[in-house]
């Protein structure tokens, strides 16, 4: 059995199926993806860092993607010619996802930036991605 649920913050808010056993417990309280970023006042210096990296050669390491909110604003301040990897186990959330879960939103939060090549999004094969560099 599935539950919908509906995942608050941000401008919209996003609906996704759990499987109802793992639900459960966390309808009570509904997942706030503001959890999931940085504040607000650290975004300056995260810009101003991704800025300075475009003198490097070479991509953006992200590690720790979550679910992909401050990886797509680094994709925005990114040069067009640099490309952000990012990588996660998936394994740990604040909201005690399970790492399918976990990784589907993500997929689904960073999936045109993975679709037009912006960025490269490694689940549980960090060393795979990290070693072809």
């Amino acid at each position: 059995m599935l539950i919908a649920r509906r995942i608050v913050g941000g401008d919209s808010p996003i609906a996704i199926c759990v499987p109802a056993h793992s639900a459960l417990r966390r309808l009570v309280t509904p997942l706030d993806v503001r959890r999931s970023t940085l504040k607000e006042p650290e975004h300056g210096l995260l810009r101003e860092l991704v800025e300075q990296a475009a003198q490097h050669d070479g991509p953006i390491i992200e590690v720790g993607t979550l679910i992909g909110a401050t990886t797509t604003r680094m994709a925005l301040w990114k040069s067009a010619r640099q490309r952000i990897i990012t990588v996660d186990s998936y394994r740990r959330n604040p909201w005690g996802l399970s790492p399918e879960l976990h990784y589907s939103l993500t997929a689904q939060v960073l999936f045109f930036l993975v679709e037009t090549g912006q960025i490269e999004s490694g689940a549980n094969g960090e060393g795979a991605i990290l070693s072809n560099l």
